[in-house]
């Protein structure tokens, strides 16, 4: 004796409990008016250290360029405030 199995229906779950991806950051003014505050700082490190910027843009600097940066800003500031010493 065989019986005749159904196809089975699929069942829909409430959107509630289907996982979804995390969002991606939106797009629009708020999003590039943050890289571009980003850019901004990072422009701002290279001059203050006295070096040209790269041509290339990227958003971030790696953690030894911004140590590096960094490094070079407190030489220039404490060789500037030595010579108003003499």
């Amino acid at each position: 004796m065989e019986t005749k199995q159904e196809p089975h229906e699929r069942i829909k779950r409430p959107e509630s409990v289907i996982p979804s991806a995390p969002e991606k950051p939106q797009e629009g003014p708020l999003n590039e008016l943050a890289i571009a505050e980003k850019e901004a700082d990072k422009i701002a490190l290279y001059k203050e250290a006295g070096k040209e910027t790269p041509i290339e843009s990227q958003v971030g600097l790696s953690p030894e360029q911004h140590d590096e940066l960094q490094s070079e800003i407190q030489e220039r500031k404490h060789q500037s405030s030595s010579m108003l010493l003499c």
